[in-house]
């Protein structure tokens, strides 16, 4: 779709605009804010044009014009101007990246952290999974006297721990000898993978451990079968936002942010 440079910059000033105040921009309001050189009658009449073409909607007869879908796509394709980064903005990145991560979700959350700081907007990172994540390594430590800690590594880079109650007769060996079979019939199989005949090796080689091991399993499960790690941050800024000043947009939002099958 081809405008002439006229209505593109009424088109780019009502869009500014719209974004800034979430209210209808009318062409008095252009004419005294962006300084086109021209009446508010002009302008007035070349929104008639680009709502016609599409560009903006006019959501009640008495209000000024909003950008429709296809103006913010325009504006986007050729109107928009994003400012570079600036020095500053480099070195809060940089120095994010930086420090020593722990896998995968320390990275996802950072980066969310990052991007509600710069845009003062919240941030939705997630981390899409290719295949369902594989256990790669298990560990079982004591932890204190009575309670000892699974540590899981999955293929992708997630790291979980549980925390389990420990039987006194269970030692530090006994540990390591369960983390060995765990390994040798868990590792390459995805959590919500493990079958029965499975689950019939691991006892049969620590009958003697059962109990403990029947705790390690649910441990395992409880892990989950592998959703996309998602972080959501920076929702009060949100509030900052002149959309948000109306409370049940606040809540609708909220609600919708709540649901993860929705942020999936």
């Amino acid at each position: 779709m081809q405008i002439d440079e006229r209505k593109q910059k009424i088109l780019w000033a009502v869009v500014e605009d719209y974004i800034a105040t979430a209210e209808p921009v009318g062409s008095r309001t252009i004419a005294r804010k962006y300084k086109l050189g021209v009446s508010p009658a002009t302008i007035r009449n070349e929104m008639a044009d680009l709502e016609e073409m599409g560009l903006l909607e006019q959501p009640h007869t008495s209000a000024g014009r909003v950008p429709s879908y296809l103006g913010y796509r325009y504006y986007v394709d050729f109107l928009m101007h994003p400012p570079g980064v600036t020095d500053e903005e480099k070195l809060l990145i940089q120095e994010n990246y930086r420090a020593k991560v722990q896998g995968v979700g320390e990275v996802i959350k950072r980066t969310g952290q990052i991007l509600s700081e710069l845009t003062s907007y919240a941030a939705v990172v997630a981390a899409p999974y290719a295949s369902p994540p594989a256990v790669k390594h298990v560990q079982l430590v004591p932890f204190t006297g009575d309670q000892a800690m699974v540590l899981v590594v999955m293929d992708q880079g997630a790291v979980h721990h549980r925390l389990l109650d420990l039987p006194p007769h269970i030692t530090e060996e006994d540990l390591a000898k369960i983390s060995q079979v765990l390994n040798a019939k868990l590792r390459g199989i995805g959590i919500s993978e493990i079958k029965l005949t499975i689950l019939h090796e691991i006892y049969g080689e620590l009958i003697r451990y059962r109990r403990f091991v029947t705790g390690v399993m649910e441990a395992l499960r409880s892990i989950g079968p592998g959703h996309e790690q998602i972080y959501l941050g920076g929702l009060f800024k949100m509030l900052n936002q002149p959309e948000f000043k109306n409370l049940e947009r606040v809540k609708t939002l909220l609600s919708l942010l709540e649901q993860e099958d929705f942020l999936c």
